[in-house]
């Protein structure tokens, strides 16, 4: 019945198994007509779309099937990987609004900081 839809819902596949769960036999003791429990803690498998911390977008459910853990959106994530930061967590300089950027400070174990490439503020 599935094969019908090519991407089917959360709730027809729930109304699929209630409707064919009689059929089902116990692997255990192998009594038929099986009943279903609702718990509202048991996590279903689907993820749920969440927005990117980078740019508020809705990160693709296909994406998060691959990344569950992921908290940026494909071309966030991008972003990050060339050592840039997404937009919307970039810091600005208070007296010229310049975008910080990061160094590494001199002194003991590599440390960073930010400063300001317009007028050097750290």
């Amino acid at each position: 019945m599935l094969l019908r839809e090519k991407e089917p819902t959360p709730e027809l596949v729930d109304s699929l198994a209630d409707a064919k769960l009689s059929f089902f036999v116990c692997g255990h003791c192998g009594q038929s007509g099986l009943q279903r429990e609702d718990d509202p803690e048991l996590d279903h498998g689907w993820p749920e779309a969440k927005p990117c911390r980078g740019c508020s977008a809705r990160i693709p459910v296909e994406r998060l099937e691959l990344f569950p853990n992921t908290q940026y959106c494909a071309q966030c994530q991008a972003t990050i990987d060339r050592g840039e930061t997404p937009e919307a967590e970039r810091e600005f300089c208070s007296r010229c609004g310049e975008v910080l950027r990061h160094r590494a400070r001199q002194r003991g174990i590599a440390t960073y900081e930010l400063y300001c490439p317009a007028c050097g503020r750290s």
